[in-house]
């Protein structure tokens, strides 16, 4: 939801986070559509976050390769649970996610 977002609000100062969301396995068909037609106009700032053991998601970079006029920062996380590691809030990915939205509200300060 996170990428469509970054595609249809053509904010650049629109901060995002992705968490397990770049499709791989039965998931990469509708993945590969995004690649093709939507990667490359997304914009703002963006953090992609996912499990190294998951099945379902993984990297985003594809994506970002696409897209020349988004700002991206991706987490690898060595939690073994995939993506049951989103289910409840856990300090592994929510101390990064708050982190990287303190870095944001740096940045418009200055």
């Amino acid at each position: 939801m996170a990428l469509i977002v970054a595609v249809l609000a053509k904010e650049p100062k629109l901060n995002l986070v992705v968490m397990a969301g770049c499709g791989k396995s039965e998931f990469r068909i509708t993945y590969e559509s995004f690649l093709k037609n939507d990667a490359a106009k997304m914009r703002g700032r963006m953090l992609s976050i996912f499990d190294e053991a998951d099945r379902i998601a993984s990297t985003c970079s594809e994506a970002v390769e696409k897209a020349p006029q988004l700002t991206f920062e991706e987490v690898v996380l060595e939690v073994g649970q995939g993506l049951g590691t989103f289910y409840a809030p856990n300090p592994v990915w929510l101390n990064r996610v708050a982190a990287w939205a303190r870095g944001a509200t740096a940045a418009k300060a200055n």
